[in-house]
């Protein structure tokens, strides 16, 4: 409710506009009746509202962290399908104390322990966290300031989850600050990591439309080990369409392998192939791992790397190309354009399948209806990964 009333009026002095999302979680009977009632006190302070129902099988196990993943998908694909770059976050300095003595007890590496940041970028929305230096006693006299009532969710008072009991075993105010401000220290180191990897990435790596990277090994085993590690877990999750990164010591293990050059016929991690081509090294999508066909609706994100944008093309689905698909492709049209490509990427380039097979291939500008009445291309098929290549910043 902080965040609702200090957003509407710093939006208001900027000529924007804030709306405010509600999500039914459905995992308690009265959840309903709090969204709206959540919903009615934003309606009266003139914020217009969206309540976001979370459909499907009852969440039973690991209540918290499933909730939260649906929490989030279900924020950002709302952002994406109205074009809202902005998704503000409410976490406060309590909240990233909790995070840090969870993330401690839990021995969490550096970025860890360096807690929530205040700016996360995804492909199609920028999560900000600004209330994250405040503490909850400031905020909750922000609202009765502004006249409001706090709700207060019952599930933040259940001892049977990590993080209550964690926030209970805070009861002095001094615990709070020397956490938050551990976690700020780790911030500052976590921000110049990530703008040496954001360097390294620049110098080292070519990012191709197509879903693909390629890698200059010899300067690539030149690069700190630590950046380099880094390096390759960014491009890992983008790579791999990866909401989150690939286990740090497993890339460590493969930076290692890189650096003595004992790559060999290539190696895997978090659905990425890292194989050597033609004095680079190439980092592509696993094929077997590629997500299934799906039946093209409008505005979707197609295994984690491709934004597809069609309308009345409910007869079409998306899938990989694949070794068959490609076959298919030559066959038909044996002088479709392959040359500016590896090979090994080939397979795995989104294809637009029919009934009949191999319908479009955008990134090849192959197409089995020579008139391409439908207007598909290469701009309705673009390479947006989930998790984008730059280096997020922990801004200060």
């Amino acid at each position: 409710m902080a965040l609702l009333a200090l957003s509407k009026q710093w939006a208001e002095r900027h000529g924007g506009k804030v709306t405010a999302l509600v999500v039914d979680h459905r995992l308690r009977d009265g959840s309903t009746i709090e969204a709206e009632t959540v919903s009615s006190r934003a309606r009266l302070l003139g914020v217009e509202t969206c309540i976001l129902t979370r459909d499907g099988e009852p969440i039973v196990a690991n209540i918290q962290a499933q909730a939260r993943a649906a929490r989030y998908s279900l924020l950002i694909e709302w952002c994406a399908r109205n074009g809202n770059l902005h998704l503000l976050l409410g976490h406060h300095r309590d909240d990233q104390a909790e995070t840090l003595r969870m993330r401690e007890e839990r021995g969490s590496g550096d970025d860890g322990l360096a807690g929530m940041s205040p700016i996360l970028e995804y492909a199609d929305v920028r999560l900000l966290r600004p209330l994250l230096r405040v503490p909850k006693s400031r905020l909750l006299a922000t609202v009765a300031e502004f006249g409001l009532v706090a709700v207060e969710d019952p599930s933040n008072s259940d001892p049977r989850f990590d993080r209550v009991r964690t926030r209970h075993s805070l009861t002095v105010e001094a615990d709070r600050e020397i956490l938050s401000g551990r976690a700020d220290r780790y911030g500052v180191d976590r921000f110049h990591r990530e703008e040496a990897t954001a360097a390294h990435l620049a110098q080292n790596s070519e990012i191709h439309p197509e879903g693909y990277a390629k890698l200059d090994p010899h300067s690539w085993r030149q690069g700190a080990n630590d950046v380099g590690v880094r390096a390759l877990v960014a491009l890992c999750a983008m790579i791999g369409g990866r909401r989150h990164p690939p286990h740090r010591e497993k890339a460590k293990r493969l930076q290692e392998t890189i650096v003595s050059d004992r790559l060999g016929g290539g190696r895997t991690l978090s659905g990425c192939r890292i194989v050597p081509s033609n004095g680079k090294l190439l980092i592509l999508r696993e094929l077997a791992l590629i997500e299934r066909e799906v039946r093209l609706d409008g505005r979707q994100l197609w295994d984690g790397r491709f934004r597809v944008e069609l309308t009345d093309q409910v007869h079409l689905c998306i899938g990989k190309l694949g070794e068959d698909g490609l076959r298919e492709v030559l066959a038909r049209q044996p002088d479709v354009p392959t040359h500016h490509l590896p090979k090994l990427v080939l397979p795995t380039l989104p294809a637009i399948w029919d009934l009949e097979g191999v319908y479009r291939v955008p990134h090849l500008s192959y197409s089995r209806d020579s008139n391409g009445a439908d207007g598909l291309s290469i701009n309705n098929v673009r390479f947006a990964p989930i998790r984008p290549l730059q280096a997020t910043r922990f801004t200060l």
